[in-house]
């Protein structure tokens, strides 16, 4: 049986992704619980794939990692899957004002590649 047997995939390569950058970044688990302020049993769950990361919480742990929100929640073999779960859990309002966010972001730097 594997650590992560039973997980969800999208929990499971979050909690993936998660181990890995805070590996990248030098840290236990208790030094970036500490620098986010969160419970270091809860981001233990997290890395485990148990729970389901609110988009406030990603983005706190992607800040306490010196990375983009992005970086946590990536799939490279599919992106828009992980995203899409992600986006299914958020109120409709919250959803409409992140999708517009990232639309934003999307034309801006389209804008600086020209």
């Amino acid at each position: 049986m594997t650590a992560f047997e039973g997980v969800p995939d999208v929990h499971r390569l979050f909690g993936i992704r998660l181990i890995g950058l805070r590996h990248a970044a030098g840290l236990s688990q208790a030094a970036l619980a500490a620098r986010v302020g969160m419970d270091p049993d809860e981001l233990a769950r997290l890395e485990a794939g148990v729970g389901e990361p609110t988009v406030e919480t990603v983005a706190l742990l992607a800040e306490g990692l010196g990375v983009k929100p992005v970086e946590l929640v990536r799939d490279e073999n599919d992106p828009a899957k992980i995203l899409g779960d992600l986006l299914k859990r958020l109120s409709p309002e919250l959803r409409r004002d992140l999708i517009a966010r990232l639309e934003g972001e999307v034309s801006a730097r389209r804008k600086g590649e020209n």
